[in-house]
């Protein structure tokens, strides 16, 4: 949560550990979506962590550290696996992958492609790296922040690090290189598509935790005989978190739950 004053920038208030978070994200996939738990890939070294931030040429947040910590991102689920879930649900054909955050994926840290995620947290970072050096000033003047002046007005920027994917080239991620209204280690949107950017969070734990707060205010669908969005919200309206991101700032924000 964050306290905020009218005009001003948020300011971030003490959030649950990452590790605490992470534990009612699994308690919930246990109750709710068992199999894709499995999804979860088991966490990163600190040798990877220090190869990351060493190609990217800056530190992480100690709590986006400490999630890859205990999960590199996702992986899709194994032949096996999905054998026994067509045994389990003869009228459903199973997917070999569901992003744990409302149907989105989480990036893996530099492990190989996921094809559901579409390329690992690394490999992201350096394409649109690329594209941060190059002169976008036509296409940055239409990029916007919400809040006011928290995020740059920038089509790309090497400080965005993408942590999940919402769709093949539009990420939210951690805010290294934040607007003078914002505070490092944000979470924001950003991607080809993301013209209109939004504060998520004012940092990875904070996002962590209103994400199991929404789940155990039992705001999800889950409908594993459709093809697409099998997981996802239901509030304010039906449809992923990019549906919805809108609507998630203001909320979080304030502290608030959606409704």
């Amino acid at each position: 949560m964050v306290k905020k004053d009218e005009g001003d920038a948020p300011k971030p208030t003490e959030p649950p550990a990452v590790a605490d978070s992470w534990k009612r994200i699994e308690a919930w996939l246990d109750a709710h979506l068992p199999p894709y738990k499995k999804t979860l890939k088991p966490g990163v070294s600190d040798k990877d962590l220090a190869k990351f931030e060493k190609a990217i040429g800056t530190a992480l947040p100690e709590d986006v550290r400490q999630s890859w910590r205990i999960h590199d991102g996702q992986r899709v689920l194994s032949d096996d696996v999905l054998e026994a879930l067509l045994e389990e649900n003869e009228d459903t054909e199973p997917q070999d992958f569901i992003g744990i955050i409302f149907g989105d994926a989480l990036l893996n840290l530099v492990a190989r492609k996921c094809p559901a995620a579409g390329d690992s947290a690394l490999g992201l970072w350096q394409s649109w790296a690329e594209i941060a050096d190059e002169d976008y000033s036509d296409v940055d003047q239409w990029q916007t922040s919400s809040l006011e002046g928290a995020i740059k007005r920038c089509y790309a920027n090497r400080g965005w690090i993408p942590l999940g994917a919402l769709t093949d080239c539009d990420f939210f991620g951690v805010d290294l290189d934040p607007g003078p209204n914002g505070v490092v280690g944000q979470i924001i949107n950003f991607g080809r598509n993301e013209e209109k950017k939004y504060v998520l969070a004012t940092s990875w734990a904070q996002f962590l935790s209103d994400v199991a707060d929404e789940l155990k205010a039992g705001n999800f669908a889950i409908d594993l005989r459709q093809e697409h969005e099998e997981f996802r919200m239901v509030r304010p309206r039906r449809g992923t978190l990019r549906s919805n991101i809108k609507q998630w700032s203001a909320a979080k924000l304030a502290g608030k739950l959606l409704e």
